[in-house]
């Protein structure tokens, strides 16, 4: 019930912020949403739901508005015992997006990590309950990976955003679309980031593109939509 009360004042916040744009109410909403998931215990999906309205909220802020506090609250498996449910992966997705978006503003390490955290836990959602998402979910985790990677350009850290793109290449489910833009992401990092990696890794990353690219010429796509999808190539 506490949870209920404080859920409802976060939103009654957002809808004055709303009216208003005063971003003290969009923080007071992300207060009361963060009170909110806390207030709940861990395996209720009333979680995830709070979740995903913390991470909406972090992601309308204005990049002037100031909100710089760390967020902790940790995911889990938000699934009742008897009842999985696949919006589980859209709500944390957007939390996630939403902390990734926080560190692009404060550039905080902790929020990142965070991020990265939850979406490798959206992978093992989507494994069980949406498969057809995984190469998405693998794109994303990726990004927030690259982030980090450009933060604190670690071996380690371009090797984990690196493998992830390239795992999402390989899916065999999601559009040809979303498998082009993972490899030109990962061909890019070999390319612009040479002393971590290799002539092999970036012959490799840019061969990966060129098995992809009959898929957006011949799978259904328009003139026009394949234009646009070859010309993403200008980026490496």
């Amino acid at each position: 019930q506490d949870a209920s009360r404080l859920y409802d004042l976060g939103h009654s916040f957002l809808k004055s912020y709303e009216r208003t744009r005063d971003v003290k109410d969009l923080h007071n909403a992300i207060e009361a949403h963060s009170s909110a998931t806390t207030a709940v215990p861990k395996g209720f999906f009333d979680r995830a739901m709070y979740l995903s309205d913390i991470g909406g909220s972090l992601s309308n802020q204005d990049k002037r508005s100031g909100y710089s506090q760390r967020t902790d609250i940790v995911v889990t498996d938000d699934r009742a015992q008897s009842s999985p449910h696949a919006s589980l992966v859209g709500r944390y997705t957007v939390y996630a997006r939403g902390l990734q978006q926080l560190f692009e503003r404060t550039r905080e390490s902790k929020n990142i990590e965070t991020a990265i955290s939850i979406f490798k836990k959206i992978i093992e959602l989507a494994s069980a309950l949406q498969p057809y998402s995984l190469l998405v979910c693998y794109k994303n985790v990726g990004k927030a990976q690259k982030l980090l990677f450009e933060h604190m350009q670690t071996k380690q850290n371009f090797d984990a955003a690196a493998l992830s793109f390239r795992s999402a290449t390989m899916l065999p489910l999601g559009t040809p679309s979303d498998r082009l833009e993972s490899a030109i992401l990962c061909a890019s990092m070999h390319s612009e980031y040479p002393k971590f990696s290799s002539p092999a890794e970036l012959m490799m990353a840019h061969h990966v593109i060129m098995e992809i690219l009959p898929d957006i010429i011949w799978l259904g796509y328009d003139i026009r939509r394949r234009f646009t999808e070859i010309s993403k190539l200008r980026e490496l």
